[in-house]
């Protein structure tokens, strides 16, 4: 019995850490992690399984949202936050830190000649901003545009399209130059040294909409003029907010 569970939890780990963002494969098993309080068993079946990971993945990865009782189990660490870390938490299924897709890389699979709404050559944070400022009538598109975002060829601009656009992970600190898990007066004053050329401290390609707070495609004195105020109280909303969830 020992064996044929250790070959299960062993194949399911395989299956996981592999797995892209769309798709789950189910099998009879259940993770022991630490149940108390009822943390861990987020869809509320009495087992902490593989389904209560992928409720949380998908969370995580913004393509879907849980009530406020799933959020209270799903924060197994009890940090008062639903990340990865809780991720982790889940032992059996998450052998090493899962490796959440990077929002500026097509984490769900999008037709060939879909989702470029700007034009770029890219499926980016970018797309998907001008896609919700499109879904919420602050933005009208082009007809090439529009056909771009209508991924599902419907013609329709709705939910069922913008799940695919790379979505921003929750509980991003923007600004946080330093990855120090904060945004402070630290990080203005880096983001000030790279604009006048006196820091090597370089934006991550893949975490580029950190710095781009005014999501725009481009760093500047711009975004560090928006942040300075963000810092002052200034400003409530930073424009790239827009990314995270809808």
């Amino acid at each position: 019995m020992k064996k044929l569970f250790s070959r299960r939890l062993c194949f399911l780990s395989a299956v996981v850490f592999l797995l892209s963002a769309a798709f789950f494969i189910s099998a009879p098993f259940t993770v022991f992690a630490d149940s108390s309080g009822g943390k861990g068993d987020i869809n509320g079946d009495g087992v902490i399984d593989g389904a209560d990971f992928e409720l949380l993945r998908y969370y995580i990865l913004g393509m879907r949202k849980l009530s406020e009782s799933q959020l209270e189990r799903a924060d197994v660490n009890n940090d008062g936050v639903v990340d990865i870390e809780d991720l982790n938490y889940f032992p059996g299924i998450l052998p090493v830190v899962y490796d959440i897709p990077t929002p500026g890389l097509i984490w769900v699979e999008i037709p060939e000649g879909k989702g470029d709404i700007n034009d770029d050559g890219v499926v980016d944070y970018l797309d998907t901003i001008l896609f919700k400022e499109a879904l919420l009538g602050k933005r009208k598109l082009s007809e090439s545009q529009f056909e771009q975002a209508d991924i599902n060829n419907d013609g329709e601009l709705d939910r069922n399209d913008f799940e695919v656009f790379p979505r921003i992970p929750r509980g991003t600190v923007f600004g946080d130059i330093d990855n120090s898990g904060t945004f402070d007066s630290i990080d203005l004053a880096l983001f000030k040294a790279y604009l006048l050329g006196m820091t090597e401290v370089e934006p991550n390609p893949q975490k580029k909409y950190i710095w781009d707070v005014n999501a725009d495609g481009n760093i500047n004195s711009i975004d560090y003029a928006m942040l300075k105020r963000y810092f002052l109280g200034m400003l409530s909303e930073l424009p790239i907010q827009m990314c995270v969830e809808i």
